[in-house]
């Protein structure tokens, strides 16, 4: 199976895409230039800084007011609420996912293919859990069981003390965000472009197909569970059924984790978005051409939330209304797409079939068998900076006027590759 991102090149231009942690008054989260930082939420000022040796993309953890986060310099590490360095750990790859916290022990993945529990008394490794590939995953502890992907496609479900629950496949890796659970299930996103709900003893319930990968962490609300995909929408599903309930189209992928606020569903994509539990926009926040607002979080009315404009941003909850802003050492980049395929962009795969009954459920349990997709092709993970950058519209009339020979041939192959998603589409639904 073929990796969905080359970690070890992810954060070189990716600035600050590490989602803060809120505690108290204070915002933490690590940035793509090696600095950790401490900021106030109320103005945006600096508290502290403390400089590791490598870039940080995942959330951070405070257990027993100590800090701990993962770094690309291998480490893992234990900072005071001063900013202090307490102790630190090395692995044999790249941490980049979050770090979690339980009961006295430090729990994460590493890119060595192990999955760590390290005591915070001792700093010492407890056990460690092997998997097929790189774990860039986050960390869900939920009654007692600790759940969490990998790049080997596989979602895993460990006891405590480390010992194998059950694990499941999807058709594509696991990457970038927590699963979360309900009372009865677990819900999952796939780079197989599938959101899946499981029985908490790993028995598959129903599956739901986007239009592009899946990375970032479902929410769970009431009776949905709601979940963004890079084909630029955000889902609101049926936790029972996984019927579509609405969905809402942002103007760029939604990889990053939902959070609410109130009766507000804040989702990150081109811009911050609050949405109504309908999908109804509240209001928005933009960030320049070409730049993106990351991992979201928010406390006392404050949404917190590092970009790819080397920045930390604090807006007012109800209204959207920058407060403040913070300037870290990163310097502004438009996207993390070195190493990312660029999106596939489109957003019509579902529309060109609606309505769509919701008893049908867009699929069917019975009828879901997400092992006969197999979108992880080379063509699938070749990069098109041009498009992603200038939309599809705009790199077509370039193409055309100055690539016409190349334009052409490509053409073809793109009428030809949407006839057959078309076709495989009409089939999947049953239309």
């Amino acid at each position: 199976m073929q990796r969905a991102v080359n970690i070890s090149n992810l954060g070189e231009n990716g600035a600050v895409m590490a989602e803060p942690i809120l505690e108290g008054n204070i915002a933490y989260a690590g940035a793509c230039e090696k600095y950790f930082y401490a900021i106030d939420i109320r103005d945006g000022h600096l508290v502290w800084e403390y400089k590791t040796e490598g870039i940080m993309i995942g959330p951070a953890v405070m257990h027993n007011n100590v800090i701990y986060f993962g770094c690309f310099d291998n480490c893992l590490y234990a900072l005071s609420k001063e900013g202090s360095l307490l102790w630190k750990l090395r692995t044999g790859g790249i941490i980049a996912g979050a770090t979690a916290a339980f009961e006295g022990i430090i729990y994460f993945g590493s890119c060595d293919t192990y999955f760590y529990a390290v005591s915070a008394g001792t700093h010492e490794v407890l056990w460690k859990f092997k998997t097929g590939d790189e774990i860039v995953s986050d960390i869900l502890i939920d009654e007692r069981r600790i759940y969490f992907g990998s790049q080997d496609g596989y979602l895993y479900c460990l006891e405590l003390n480390g010992c194998l629950v059950w694990k499941f496949r999807t058709n594509g890796p696991i990457i970038l965000g927590a699963p979360a659970a309900s009372k009865d299930m677990v819900f999952f996103g796939s780079c197989d472009q599938n959101i899946y709900a499981l029985t908490k003893d790993g028995e598959f319930k129903w599956g739901f197909r986007t239009g592009d990968m899946v990375y970032n962490a479902p929410l769970v609300l009431d009776d949905a569970v709601c979940v963004g995909s890079r084909d630029r929408y955000f889902y609101c599903l049926d936790q029972k059924t996984g019927g579509l309930k609405w969905k809402f189209r942002a103007n760029d992928e939604v990889d990053f984790t939902p959070r609410t606020y109130n009766d507000l569903i804040l989702v990150s994509s081109d811009k911050v978005y609050a949405l109504t539990k309908k999908g109804a926009v509240v209001w928005s926040y933009p960030l320049p051409p070409y730049l993106v607002p990351c991992g979201i979080r928010v406390a006392d009315g404050v949404v917190v939330f590092g970009s790819s404009d080397g920045y930390i941003r604090g807006l007012n909850a109800d209204n959207g209304q920058l407060i403040w802003k913070f300037k870290t050492k990163s310097s502004a980049t438009p996207r993390m797409r070195n190493v990312i395929a660029a999106p596939k962009w489109d957003p019509n795969l579902y529309d060109k079939f609606e309505p769509i009954e919701k008893e049908n459920a867009l699929k069917r349990a019975s009828d879901f068998n997400p092992y006969t997709f197999d979108t992880l092709s080379e063509d699938f993970f070749r990069q098109d900076t041009n498009k992603y950058l200038l939309g599809e519209a705009e790199t077509n009339m370039y193409r055309e006027a100055n690539e016409p020979g190349q334009y052409g041939a490509q053409k073809k192959r793109d009428k030809k590759r949407d006839e057959e998603l078309v076709k495989i589409t009409r089939t999947f639904f049953g239309n």
